[in-house]
């Protein structure tokens, strides 16, 4: 896939009203005017720019003649919408790069994949511990995993969840991902 082709995507993403309906954590969220509004939001999460956020709010497009947008309003605005957004948009760019249409690296015909998993420390919070569980004393703790291309160096299928994670039940979810079971996977698998 193209940088243009997944500028491409991402846009799509972004003014698709699906996308934001099911993403906004409050029915209210992104229905006023404002100069940050749902796709530009997300066009700012995925800019590759190596220039400073502010820099960057500073010069939105269209908004050159009005007063600068703060990062605590961006941040303010980012806590509107959840992950899912960013979740459609690897799934859609993996969708399309597995296709058939690129040329991927492969290892004697077959594409080789894994799955790591691991543990990540969240900060002490009780809803996190609630949600999460707690791993090596009280502190609150998620388990990842991730299925990954080896040679192409993709993360296709990540996943988070409860630190109590059972790392065969979350291989055997990595493999749904693809919808049926390539050979590839089972062949490493087995």
């Amino acid at each position: 896939m193209t940088y243009e082709e997944f500028q491409l995507t991402t846009t799509e993403l972004a003014i698709d009203p699906e996308t934001l309906k099911e993403a906004r954590v409050q029915e209210t969220a992104f229905t006023r005017d404002s100069p940050l509004t749902f796709s530009r939001m997300i066009g700012l999460q995925f800019d590759m720019r190596k220039t400073a956020l502010q820099s960057r709010l500073n010069v939105l497009p269209g908004e050159e003649n009005t007063m600068p947008i703060s990062q605590q309003a961006y941040s303010a605005r980012r806590a509107l919408f959840d992950h899912t957004p960013f979740e459609k948009m690897v799934r859609k760019v993996v969708a399309s790069e597995y296709s058939g249409q690129y040329a991927l690296p492969l290892w004697n015909g077959y594409h080789i994949f894994a799955v790591d998993g691991s543990y990540a420390q969240l900060p002490p919070v009780n809803a996190l511990r609630n949600e999460f569980g707690i791993r090596g004393g009280n502190r609150p703790s998620a388990g990842m995993s991730v299925l990954y291309d080896v040679l192409h160096g993709w993360p296709l299928d990540p996943h988070i969840g409860h630190t109590d994670m059972n790392e065969r039940e979350q291989c055997e979810k990595h493999i749904n991902f693809f919808g049926s079971t390539p050979e590839t996977v089972v062949d490493i698998l087995t």
